[in-house]
């Protein structure tokens, strides 16, 4: 049985906490207690990159599954349920962060074994390089067509609450995976590792319903405050 990389679940952990810090700014502009133009400044944005670290954390982690695909496919099947509750309380999130982590991973389940032979140095400065590129085309094109928004090319008037397509995350998704290679492989020392914050480590092995329940508990408490 592999050993469980604490340094993962500490990582995770620190994202799950930015997370919901993030969420609850959301929620305050949604209930007009701050304007949605004070989400764009620099020290509340900062709490946006939890979705880089889910992304680029859970790439390394497919080293460790057995079975990516079969994960892939419970956590696209979850996002679809979140995005039907998304749309009860008209914030639709129509590619989120887990509908892109289930299509990741089950990406992954199919066509994963094709890159054992990619040296990890290549492929980190590859996905990098895709990253870069796709992110600056993917923000910057409309396209007519209204079905290509999973891959990153949005129609004019397109809107979700939480968005992660296909293009450009596929490649940092990509760029863990090389990183979380080095890692199973031994390159990277076991004091690496092992470094943890038990707070944010246990956090992180509990990512999943954490995120799952922890909007609707802080969009619920804002509702209560509302109504008294």
């Amino acid at each position: 049985m592999t050993k469980r990389i604490e340094l993962l679940d500490t990582v995770r952990g620190l994202a799950v906490v930015m997370m919901t810090v993030y969420h609850i700014f959301f929620d305050m502009a949604a209930f007009e207690y701050i304007s949605y133009d004070d989400l764009s400044l620099p020290w509340i944005k900062i709490f946006q990159f939890s979705g880089w670290m889910f992304i680029f954390i859970s790439g390394a982690c497919c080293n460790f599954s057995r079975s990516n695909f079969s994960r892939g496919v419970k956590i696209f099947a979850i996002a679809m349920v979140v995005y039907s509750v998304s749309l009860l309380v008209d914030m639709p999130i129509r590619f989120g962060v887990l509908h892109f982590l289930g299509s990741a991973m089950m990406l992954y389940g199919l066509f994963g074994k094709y890159m054992e032979n990619i040296d990890g140095k290549f492929g980190i400065g590859f996905c990098v390089v895709m990253f870069a590129a796709l992110k600056y085309i993917t923000d910057n094109v409309i396209v007519a067509s209204r079905l290509l928004f999973p891959f990153g090319f949005v129609y004019d008037g397109f809107y979700s609450a939480d968005y992660y397509p296909i293009f450009p995350w596929i490649f940092l998704f990509t760029a863990g995976v090389f990183v979380g290679r080095y890692m199973k492989r031994g390159k990277v020392s076991e004091k690496i590792k092992s470094a943890k914050v038990p707070f944010l480590s246990w956090l992180g092995q509990r990512s999943l319903i954490i995120y799952i329940l922890h909007q609707p508990i802080i969009y619920g408490a804002f509702l209560l405050i509302a109504k008294i």
